[in-house]
């Protein structure tokens, strides 16, 4: 119990990190449901086009797109997204507290930046089934350069490119078994991702995660189908954050 007081300041950046990071998340897996650029690719397009066009010509481009807009009727999220994304940030905080006041040895800074990512993506899968690519590969880079020491960096590089290679393999695998993807390229890279942070640990994070779908699937069975794919983000993202708190207490 003595390091909650410290952690508190994490905990906070973990809340508003995760709101944050998740309302990102669900903006660009709602725009890549409707075939759109996600946020930040409108943003860098609105740049280019007042960088090389004139401002009547952006204002027309604007225009025009507005029209297009109002001509779509907008997709119901099928999760309210405000309350989603704070949820998503509760759970990141939560998980700094807990590592805090169970006196677990993982850095509360990190559990933060590990918590916050993992919590977004997870919103992101469970309401549009895709994880964006900004935050999977954020994680990757930042799992990585957390390494301890240059045997660690090793460690996790290679867990990396083992995990997301093993679970590109189970895909294929899937693909050519049941005729039709059952696990997307998303789920390979957060594969890979555990791997930059949880190192020799991956297998057992893996596990941990195929565990807790299991039980997603239990408690979403009367609201998926037989033939929809069952998100495997969320149960994996969770994995990744409880052995990663664990990890270093097991040894």
């Amino acid at each position: 119990m003595s390091g909650v007081i410290p952690a508190i300041g994490p905990a906070l950046a973990a809340l508003f990190g995760g709101w944050g990071l998740a309302r990102y998340a669900i903006a660009a897996a709602h725009a890549r449901e409707r075939g759109r650029p996600g946020p930040v690719r409108s943003a860098v397009d609105r740049l280019h086009l007042r960088v090389t066009r004139s401002r009547q010509a952006a204002i027309a481009a604007a225009d025009a797109a507005a029209w297009a807009d109002e001509a779509t009727p907008p997709a119901r999220p099928p999760f309210p997204p405000d309350r989603s994304a704070w949820a998503a940030g509760a759970l990141a905080s939560l998980a700094v507290i807990v590592g805090a006041a169970l006196d677990l040895p993982a850095p509360p800074a990190q559990v933060a930046v590990l918590a916050a990512g993992a919590a977004a993506l997870a919103v992101a899968d469970l309401a549009y089934g895709r994880l964006p690519d900004v935050i999977t590969f954020g994680l990757l880079i930042l799992g990585l350069l957390a390494s301890p020491d240059d045997a660690a960096l090793g460690e996790r590089a290679l867990a990396a490119a083992a995990g997301g290679g093993g679970m590109w393999l189970v895909a294929m695998v899937y693909r050519v078994g049941r005729g039709r993807d059952g696990i997307g390229m998303g789920d390979v890279k957060l594969a890979a991702a555990g791997g930059a942070w949880l190192g020799a640990a991956l297998p057992w994070g893996l596990a941990l995660g195929a565990m807790l779908t299991v039980a997603l699937a239990g408690l979403l069975a009367r609201r998926i189908s037989s033939d929809q794919r069952l998100p495997f983000g969320p149960g994996l993202a969770a994995g990744m954050v409880i052995l990663f708190l664990a990890a270093p207490a097991l040894g």
